[in-house]
């Protein structure tokens, strides 16, 4: 009995690979070209040598031989081991949020007891440098306050209220706009931070637990944690919505950007992991797994070589490195579950040029570019109102020969203004309209 060869499958659709399909006596596998790697069975990822190494902190070159050289951003130099780069300046700190207050940490662990401010419920937070400013939105209380951290003790003072069930805060430090998830109406709304009217500017969602913001890139990252956990990214206006991860994920709980290499960390509850994943979805990678203090996270923050995480199971903040997770360490023992953490330091929000977010159906021009334009509409428009005095003239003063000649010439004369000059675009003047309330009001 012969056995007959099965139906190729590679002859529909490829397969459903993205690029190689491999024909097999019993079905079909997928394959990937030189420099590309399998992912998900059916599709092709390009590696990137650098996160394939995984070896520098900030900045990598990848060289010819496979390797790669590392370098560090301006404020930072070059640590004793290989690709580490630690800062200049002041000592980042980590704010941490329980059920009894809002305290500060070194990132090595040493408590600032007099940087704290007494809480009956962990919550939310969020910080801008420069103005050493504290936004905290306690658990299932409505409202937001900010601390300003330069006083001793804290003192919150109120900004909103009424807002349902803030979940998460995140600062927009370059456009001085304050942005929070509502778990009670599936929301996200942006604020000013001197005062906001506020304005929803995404809805429908699952669950959102966690913000994150990339003001130079114009960029608003979030996680859902509802029936199809997700972490997705938009623009800041909240349009241009893409999914950056959506398999192989469980409960999305915190999220953090390590901005300088342009990843994205999440801690995932339900994994007991913390993945990482490019701004555009890709290389994912899985670095750290649950060691007996990762059961119950609840805050993330990365910052230099480091990634930073609280946990309510063991009622600890710890440390390891971002790459590989080692060099465990822990920072702070709780005597009551943590929950948020965020890591504080000049060099997180750098000043410089703004992106200001826009709309599909709004265009800002630069400055230059609307000059040009408007040059250009008013030549026109003086060429345009030249021709119609031409016209005129040749019309007035010119004696018809007869009445029927006059009507014709009288057409004529029209008909390049009618089809064949050139019309002048319309403009308008687009104003930005920034609100502002008074943070403090009730």
């Amino acid at each position: 009995m012969q056995i007959q060869k099965d139906q190729d499958e590679c002859a529909v659709a490829n397969g459903g690979c993205t690029h190689q399909c491999l024909d097999l006596p019993m079905g079909f596998m997928c394959a990937c070209p030189s420099g590309m790697r399998l992912l998900r069975d059916n599709q092709c990822e390009e590696i990137d040598p650098c996160l394939e190494h995984d070896l520098c902190d900030q900045l990598c070159v990848s060289t010819r031989v496979g390797g790669s050289g590392c370098g560090c951003n301006a404020g930072y130099q070059l640590g004793p081991g290989a690709g580490q780069c630690r800062a200049n300046g002041v000592t980042a700190r980590l704010l941490l949020s329980t059920s009894e207050d809002v305290r500060s940490i070194t990132v090595s662990g040493r408590a600032d007891r007099d940087r704290t401010m007494r809480t009956t419920s962990p919550g939310a937070m969020a910080t801008c440098v420069a103005t050493n400013t504290l936004y905290w939105a306690p658990q299932a209380k409505g409202s937001i306050f900010r601390v300003s951290m330069d006083t001793s003790p804290w003192t919150p003072v109120l900004v909103l209220r009424g807002l349902g069930s803030v979940s998460a805060l995140a600062v927009d430090w370059i456009h001085r706009q304050l942005y929070w998830s509502d778990q009670q109406n599936g929301s996200v709304t942006v604020g000013a931070l001197d005062g906001p009217e506020p304005r929803p500017i995404i809805g429908g969602l699952q669950r959102p637990t966690a913000l994150a913001v990339e003001p130079f890139l114009g960029l608003l990252f979030w996680a859902e944690s509802g029936i199809f956990p997700k972490i997705r990214r938009a623009g800041l206006d909240g349009q241009d919505v893409v999914t950056l991860v959506a398999s192989s994920i469980s409960n999305p709980v915190a999220i953090s950007l390590d901005v300088p290499r342009q990843l994205l960390f999440w801690a995932d509850r339900g994994a007991r992991s913390v993945s990482r994943v490019d701004l555009a979805g890709r290389h994912r990678k899985t670095v750290l797994k649950s060691n007996g203090y990762m059961d119950q996270l609840s805050g993330l923050a990365v910052f230099e070589g480091q990634v930073y995480w609280s946990d309510g199971g063991s009622r600890s903040v710890c440390s390891r490195d971002k790459h590989n997770g080692s060099s465990f360490r822990v920072l702070l023992q709780t005597s009551t579950p943590p929950g948020a953490l965020v890591v504080t330091h000049p060099l997180l929000q750098p000043t410089g040029v703004r992106v200001v977010p826009q709309s599909p159906a709004v265009e800002v021009l630069p400055d230059a570019t609307f000059a040009w334009i408007l040059s250009l509409i008013v030549f026109l428009c003086a060429l345009l109102l030249g021709l119609m005095a031409c016209w005129w003239w040749r019309v007035e003063w010119r004696p018809p020969r007869t009445l029927q000649l006059q009507t014709v010439l009288h057409k004529e004369s029209q008909d390049p203004l009618l089809h064949g000059a050139p019309l002048a675009p319309h403009t308008g003047t687009v104003k930005e309209t920034l609100f502002k309330v008074d943070p403090d009001t009730d």
